[in-house]
């Protein structure tokens, strides 16, 4: 009997509870943000160290809401160990009243 997947950012190739395990999505907020040319480069309070990686994706949230903000796709520029930088296609206005962040593992 195999153990639980221990890590899903890691997964175990000899264990076979791992796959098809995926990391889970991160909700967080914008921390910055700033204009640069005609981007909006966004800084989101979540790195590395909350398990983000190369690939994953992230979207502004409406509001309080778990529902995406029209418009809202966020590309990811880099990620560091405690924040994510990336860069949306809307204002500074909208991103200080939709502050929060999915970001999302790619899909298995």
């Amino acid at each position: 009997m195999f153990p639980k997947c221990q890590d899903v950012n890691n997964p175990d190739p000899m264990n076979p509870n791992c796959d098809g395990a995926t990391a889970p999505s991160v909700t967080t907020r914008v921390m910055k943000n700033e204009v640069q040319g005609g981007d909006l480069i966004i800084t989101i309070g979540a790195g590395s160290n909350s398990g983000v990686k190369k690939g994953w994706t992230a979207t502004m949230l409406r509001g309080e809401s778990d529902t995406p903000l029209p418009g809202g796709d966020v590309t990811i520029v880099r990620i560091d160990k405690g924040y994510t930088i990336g860069k949306v296609q809307l204002t500074a206005d909208q991103v200080k009243v939709n502050y929060r962040v999915k970001l999302s593992p790619p899909p298995k």
